[in-house]
């Protein structure tokens, strides 16, 4: 592939100075900042505060080394060398392989290959960039399953972990780590694609390849355990396959499945639809059905827009906050709100941690005033949309969906508005000296901004350090870290380091530790004390939801019903996607024999895939109260499939069987019951009935007269009663 130009010519109408000036003059500020930044390793600058983690000596070092190439001279003479050696590996290349233009595309992905090593080497070894420690706990015990939020994501690692494991014994953490490797290959392959497609002489290239490899998202392909490797690899095709189809040189077909397979591997990355519209909007305007086309495409868009939509609407209640909040805060983020201060410098440290250059090679010539030419251009149309659809996704998605600093949801911001930048760049100059110049200032300083960030992530130390000091940027929002830092520590034996942590914990979270010590004294019936510690939570943190459950079901144990509702609706409107109030008030309105409302709370329990038993037993009883044996049989099962020893749903099971006159699958389901539980009274009732029906009157009396020693004063004793008397008549 090669760009054509198209009859267009690189703009003269900008001051080549004014950019070489303002490029220079922030690379200089990066690397200021970096150094500044290594004085606050706890600060809020975690997107550029690595080099803190190494010592002062080596930081300076770096920075002043950094810095010595923007004196004209060093960088020229520097650039001569690069050059020579470029020249001399690809005379070499070519003498060890004649290179068609047709082979260019395999001996691109021959020469991708090695960058496996460098993958592997540096890999990161604590997993505590993202949810990876959990997901490797989740995958060995067998509990990771395909979901609708990242489905082939997660196939793939499945099924890759299946086949490693089946023949060589490997752990998920070593099958994530190398599958992360591979993506980074492809990354890599996919680069130099572009690089060719783009790069017109090899210092364009050369750029262009550097910038890319230098981003701080790559730190997703040095073994990385989470699932969004190949959601990134998915992505960056999307672009270069939508600037390919743009210039004429690929089908709509390969954006389109980019686009899907983007899409398949993480439903958020479908912020990519108007750029997807964009293609095929703009793309042969002359054509005849050009407007047909674009009112088809346009149509499709909002209808699917108003699905989502729906969906959102009506299933918003299972998913966890979204989006960051405008106005109301929550328990695990206190004042942390759209534009808030705290949110926005955490928006600015993702983009100087993905990309430290490319905001500014984009932002640059626009202060410069001069890109005024190329904003015709579709290409730069295409990327500056992708650019804006980014930069919107991370800022109105909340970055606390995982864990702490969640930095990797939006590790592919950056892409857009880099290589949107990288066009801009290559187009606007048209002196060569004053190119390389900035290229190598911008590639060192890109370079300079992600190394620290690679090493310090492929060092256990200096890994654990860093995430003690994102843990202490927003204790709350940081609460799952701790319980990810204390499992790492027990993991390695480190017991003296998990009891530090540990208390650390205690002492940033007094209303966890109350609403702990009030759920066991409830256990023990002790309902007034356990209360006690309950409101004392709620003192403290009145947004905690699981302590407004915990006090709502020591209410509805107590028989306070309407306090316990209360407290369980508001512990819904303060967390909508936790399933145990949802539990909780179905108890509750199956008590106040509000059937309708206690079936509603069922669904949406067993739609939060609640874990406990009690939820499909209860959605079973009402089913079979309305006569809808098939739902109630299914839910009974689900039960008993989640606790074998569940009595309940056996008699529930024997209830249908008898309706469904099956009086032998009937008996045995009563006879497990009181099997396991022999006190049942419901079941030695039920099945001293069912006897009676099948004539066999001396086990039916067996049966009942078991049943009135039990519960002597029971709903049904009169009827047991009576039947009694007339046997024994």
């Amino acid at each position: 592939m090669r760009r054509k130009d198209k009859g267009k010519k690189r703009s003269v109408l900008f001051s080549e100075d004014c950019l070489v000036s303002l490029l220079s003059a922030f690379c200089a500020v990066i690397i200021l900042i970096h150094l500044t930044a290594s004085f606050f390793p706890k600060g809020r600058i975690w997107g550029i505060n690595h080099w803190s983690y190494f010592s002062p000596m080596i930081s300076l070092f770096a920075g002043i080394f950094v810095l010595l190439f923007f004196i004209p001279p060093l960088n020229e003479v520097t650039r001569k060398g690069i050059s020579s050696l470029v020249s001399t590996v690809s005379f070499l290349l070519r003498r060890i392989c004649v290179i068609g233009e047709k082979k260019k595309y395999l001996w691109y992905f021959i020469l991708s290959l090695p960058f496996f090593i460098p993958f592997w080497l540096l890999r990161d070894r604590t997993h505590f960039l993202g949810d990876g420690a959990q997901i490797i706990s989740r995958m060995n015990s067998g509990e990771l399953s395909v979901n609708w939020a990242e489905p082939l994501e997660i196939f793939l690692h499945l099924r890759a972990f299946d086949l490693a494991h089946k023949f060589w014994e490997m752990d998920s953490a070593t099958v994530y780590a190398i599958l992360s490797c591979l993506a980074g290959v492809f990354f890599v392959f996919l680069i130099f694609l572009l690089a060719h497609f783009w790069g017109k002489e090899r210092g364009e290239r050369v750029l262009i390849s550097l910038i890319l490899l230098s981003l701080g998202s790559t730190q997703l392909f040095f073994g990385y355990v989470e699932h969004y490797s190949f959601l990134y690899v998915f992505i960056f095709a999307f672009i270069i396959s939508s600037l390919a189809y743009l210039e004429g040189k690929l089908s709509w077909f390969f954006p389109l499945l980019a686009f899907i397979f983007a899409s398949l591997s993480h439903v958020l990355s479908l912020y990519l639809l108007p750029s997807l519209l964009f293609l095929f909007i703009i793309k042969n305007k002359g054509n005849h059905w050009f407007s047909m086309r674009k009112i088809l495409i346009l149509g499709s868009g909002l209808v699917f827009l108003g699905l989502i939509l729906v969906v959102y609407k009506n299933y918003s209640w299972t998913l966890p906050p979204f989006f960051v909040p405008l106005s109301v805060d929550s328990y695990t983020a206190p004042g942390y709100l759209l534009f808030s201060s705290p949110h926005i410098i955490d928006f600015f440290n993702q983009q100087l941690l993905v990309s430290s250059v490319g905001l500014i090679m984009l932002l640059a010539p626009l202060a410069c005033r001069k890109t005024t030419s190329l904003f015709k251009d579709e290409v730069f149309q295409f990327l500056l949309l992708v650019s804006l659809s980014q930069l919107m996704f991370n800022f109105l998605i909340n970055p606390g969906l995982g864990a702490s600093r969640d930095w990797d949801l939006f590790s592919s911001v950056g892409l857009g508005y880099t290589i949107l930048g990288l066009f801009i760049f290559i187009h606007l100059f048209r002196n060569k000296a004053k190119f390389e110049y900035l290229s190598l200032i911008l590639v060192l300083c890109s370079f300079y901004s992600t190394v620290p960030w690679v090493i310090l992530n492929s060092n256990e130390q200096k890994s654990i350090h860093r995430f003690q000091n994102l843990l202490e940027i927003d204790v709350k929002k940081s609460a799952n870290g701790h319980f990810i830092l204390i499992k790492y520590f027990e993991a390695q034996g480190m017991e003296e380091q998990a009891k530090k942590q540990n208390q650390k914990y205690d002492e940033a979270f007094p209303e966890q530790i109350l609403a702990k010590e009030g759920a066991r004294l409830a256990k023990m019936g002790r309902f007034e004390r356990a209360e006690q510690m309950f409101l004392q939570a709620k003192r403290l943190a009145p947004k905690m939801a699981q302590n407004r459950n915990n006090l709502g079901l020591l209410y509805l144990k107590r028989g306070e019903l309407n306090k316990a509702e209360a407290e369980l609706k508001k512990a819904i409107q303060l967390s909508s996607h936790l399933s145990p109030p949802y539990v909780n008030l179905s108890d509750l309105y199956l008590l106040n024999q509000e059937y309708d409302l206690a079936l509603d709370a069922c669904k949406k329990a067993i739609r939060l895939k609640t874990e406990y038993p009690e939820t499909y037993s209860n959605a079973a009883t009402i089913y079979l109260m309305r006569g809808k044996l098939k739902e109630a049989e299914a839910h009974f099962k689900k039960t008993l499939s989640m606790d074998g020893e569940f009595t309940e749903a056996y008699v529930g099971l024997g209830d249908i069987y008898n309706k469904q006159a099956l009086p032998q699958k009937a008996i045995e389901m009563y006879k497990t019951a009181v099997k396991l539980n022999p006190d049942l009274a419901m079941a030695h009732f039920r099945l001293g009935i069912i006897y009676l029906s099948t004539n066999a009157k001396r086990k039916a009396k067996e049966e009942l007269e078991l049943y009135l020693k039990i519960s002597p004063h029971g709903k049904d004793a009169k009827k047991a009663q009576d039947i009694l008397e007339k046997l024994n008549q």
